[in-house]
């Protein structure tokens, strides 16, 4: 339809088209939808029947000038072979004594003549006759009227579509980032991806207000309290009723019972890569054993990056480093804690070349001597991917216990730090997983565990360490 009919509504009609039109056919018929959008309701329905009008004038008027533009030409074509007949007949009749060919010629020529005059008389004879047969017209089905309501905007569905939309779009984009996400967030996601290695402990998220939610007033234990930011702190002895605190204690269960007959006597703690929490892991680990009745001693064998003199607000001097070196005896370097039956080596200063010295037979002697004076040796060392560290001491102690940080892990870097291990022969005893989501299942059960069981372990907890 297009512009030449609205060109034509304008210039016939006195109706104003300020609208937009649309134009659809209605599937297996022969039907036409005019579809006429105004701001202007009362202009709406007499625009559109304007339109449909003109459009029904303007199809016929097109389609019966093509008709009778055809039949003149035919009658005009007839009237030619009319005359080129009449002159063939004449110029046939006027020979006198014509030659053979000159005859066969000349009635060649009245025979063709003859056939193209009724040649042309039959197809005008047909155009006639399609003429009085033909029903090529357009007729307005059901005219338009003054809608009841304005068709936009529709506010309620308008609103429906958006929030389902929006729904889908959600979830959508949720499922989406789930399935990029390769973080390690649950005990199976551990268990899949890390060659079956037993998760011994799942220590939920420790609120980084300082050490204050469910905090213990003890003066003894002021040195305990973080003095920076972020920084680990010793959440079993300052938290006691947390649920960090009674994932600890379900971790030292664990590893109690890791081998009864034959429990680990030294432990080194590590992480596939940085910050994934492994001081906080060892340090709590310690403290834990300590109250329980354990002699413990927390050694800070990370001689590059130590963290465990700021957990108990000691002082790194001297420590592990000056004893390697011999620059001071054992006595020197053991270091009580407000903690009863938890004594601390820290990593005194930061030598040149750490994995020399943590390699030495004197490390080996030292661990002997210190599994000779205690319970449980606990050794805090830095990643296994960055250095060797770790597993040169794995070769000393009794093993080896990896840290996964939950939703910070990748399954890619904890392959990874297993491989490191693995190359040097070393498996190790479990895994600890931390920063565990309550919200979500695994971290349900120590929520509801510590609340059900909580009151019963402190107070066991003090009567052993009574």
């Amino acid at each position: 339809m297009g512009k030449t009919v609205l060109d034509g509504v304008t210039a016939t009609t006195t109706i104003p088209i300020c609208g937009s039109l649309n134009v659809s056919p209605v599937k297996d018929t022969q039907f036409i939808q005019l579809t006429y959008t105004s701001t202007d309701p009362t202009n709406a329905p007499p625009a559109l029947n304007a339109i449909a009008d003109y459009f029904s004038q303007y199809v016929s008027e097109l389609y019966f000038g093509k008709r009778a533009d055809t039949l003149a030409v035919l009658e005009e074509q007839i009237k030619r072979a009319q005359i080129d007949l009449d002159n063939s007949q004449r110029q046939l009749a006027a020979l006198e004594n014509p030659s053979a060919s000159e005859l066969e010629v000349a009635q060649a020529k009245v025979t063709f003549y003859q056939k193209t005059y009724m040649d042309y008389l039959s197809q005008l004879d047909a155009a006639r006759k399609a003429e009085t047969q033909e029903t090529t017209r357009v007729i307005v089905y059901e005219r338009a009227s003054l809608p009841g309501a304005p068709i936009p905007p529709r506010t309620s569905l308008n609103l429906a579509v958006a929030i389902v939309l929006g729904l889908f779009l959600g979830i959508g984009l949720a499922f989406l980032r789930d399935y990029l996400d390769d973080t390690l967030k649950t005990e199976v996601d551990v268990t899949a991806h890390m060659k079956g290695l037993p998760v011994l402990g799942a220590i939920p998220v420790i609120p980084r207000n300082g050490g204050k939610e469910n905090c213990q007033e003890d003066p003894a234990l002021a040195s305990l309290r973080p003095k920076e930011k972020d920084s680990p702190f010793a959440a079993v002895a300052l938290q006691p009723k947390s649920a960090a605190a009674e994932g600890f204690r379900t971790l030292r269960t664990n590893i109690q019972f890791f081998s009864a007959d034959h429990p680990p006597r030294s432990l080194v703690v590590t992480s596939a890569a940085p910050s994934e929490g492994k001081t906080t892991m060892s340090a709590n680990l310690a403290v834990s054993l300590a109250r329980m009745g354990q002699k413990v001693v927390l050694v800070d064998a990370d001689l590059r990056r130590p963290g465990i003199q700021k957990v108990f607000g000691l002082s790194g001097l001297p420590g592990l480093g000056n004893y390697l070196i011999g620059k001071a005896e054992l006595s020197a370097i053991l270091k009580q804690t407000p903690i009863a039956n938890l004594t601390v080596i820290t990593s005194g200063p930061l030598p040149p070349m750490p994995a020399e010295l943590l390699g030495s037979q004197r490390m080996r002697e030292l661990i002997q001597q210190l599994k000779g004076q205690f319970d449980l040796v606990i050794l805090d060392t830095p990643p296994a991917m960055a250095v060797t560290d770790a597993t040169l001491l794995d070769t000393i102690v009794d093993g080896l216990l990896l840290v996964v940080s939950c939703g910070k892990s990748t399954r890619e870097q904890a392959k990874a730090g297993l491989l490191t291990l693995g190359k040097a022969g070393i498996t190790p005893l479990g895994m600890i997983m931390n920063q565990v989501d309550r919200r979500k299942g695994y971290g349900y059960y120590y929520y509801y565990y510590r609340k059900y069981y909580s009151r019963y372990q402190q107070e066991r907890e003090e009567e052993e360490v009574t």
